[in-house]
């Protein structure tokens, strides 16, 4: 079994994926450590549902075919 770090999962676009579909509408963020790949937990809004302006951050998008692939080559490494 192999893993991957949160930077990894945020390089696929997962981390974007679950916290716009998940996260962010129950006022959540999860948080990561750009240096480690690390992630402590999440934020909690004091405000309701975490929101951005989409046109003024670019973040990586979410592909189901890319994250497969890059999964397939991980479990192809000895």
């Amino acid at each position: 079994m192999k893993k991957i770090d949160w930077n990894e999962i945020s390089e696929l676009g997962l981390l974007v994926e679950i916290n716009e579909k998940i996260m962010h509408p129950l006022g959540l963020a999860i948080v990561r450590c750009n240096e480690t790949g690390t992630s402590e937990g999440a934020f909690v809004s004091t405000n309701g549902p975490f929101t951005y302006n989409h046109d003024r951050i670019e973040l990586p998008k979410f592909d189901e075919s890319t994250v497969k692939e890059y999964l397939q080559n991980l479990n192809n490494i000895k």
